[in-house]
């Protein structure tokens, strides 16, 4: 015969799995969040270090000599910025179809499409040209 268990029994046993599962979850969470907080103790440490190693190293070189009527920087040649802007004016992203049929000797004449295009659109097909302006 199988024992007599309540249901209150059940309650009480699922609530303590529940519980331990809870707690070590708990502890593992403790745990994670303490060795974060000792590796950020050792970053701060070593930056803290590197920094003084630094100022260290920057006060044992001699002092640059400047000239005071010169204000500028001198720029390396070749690097200086050129005349034109940098970034282009027009849209990166514009993008400008032509459509048109095209007579047999142009097309022979374009080597850069591929052959497979080539041939459809010496078919009779109407050919499609996409320009990136």
């Amino acid at each position: 015969k199988a024992p007599d268990v309540s249901v209150a029994d059940l309650y009480k046993y699922y609530g303590n799995r529940l519980a331990r599962r809870a707690r070590q979850a708990a502890i593992l969470a403790d745990q994670a969040v303490q060795e974060a907080w000792r590796q950020q103790q050792l970053a701060r440490y070593w930056t803290r270090q590197a920094l003084e190693d630094e100022a260290k190293a920057m006060r044992s070189l001699p002092a640059p000599k400047v000239d005071p009527e010169d204000t500028w920087p001198h720029v390396p040649p070749g690097w200086e910025l050129p005349p034109t802007p940098l970034v282009s004016t027009r849209d990166p992203r514009s993008v400008s179809i032509y459509s048109g049929s095209f007579s047999e000797p142009l097309l022979a004449a374009a080597p850069s499409l591929p052959s497979a295009c080539r041939r459809r659109r010496t078919q009779g097909v109407a050919a499609f040209l996409v320009a990136v302006t």
